[in-house]
């Protein structure tokens, strides 16, 4: 993949093998597109982030958990899964 405005793709062999020119490819946990759109990154953090959160609803639900606690968890568990490998 090349990022930018370029307008001939470059051939690129290694070991006698062509490398297929990609638009888009996940890297470390997030995805890199040629254009920058980083659409399909937030989607699929969306998507982990909800997913870690419906898995935990027992114990969004339960009465005997302060709401202390609760953020606690929230912060620990869930917000790290959407974030991975975000810099701030």
């Amino acid at each position: 993949m090349t990022v930018g405005k370029q307008h001939v793709m470059p051939s690129i062999t290694l070991d006698n093998w062509n490398i297929e020119n990609v638009h888009r490819f996940q890297y470390l946990g997030s995805y890199v597109a040629e254009d920058g759109d980083v659409e399909v990154d937030i989607r699929t953090r969306i998507g982990k982030a909800l997913s870690v959160f419906q898995r935990l609803q027992p114990i969004w639900k339960c009465g005997a958990i302060s709401k202390i606690k609760l953020l606690r968890l929230y912060s620990s568990i869930v917000v790290p899964s959407s974030s991975s490998n975000l810099c701030l």
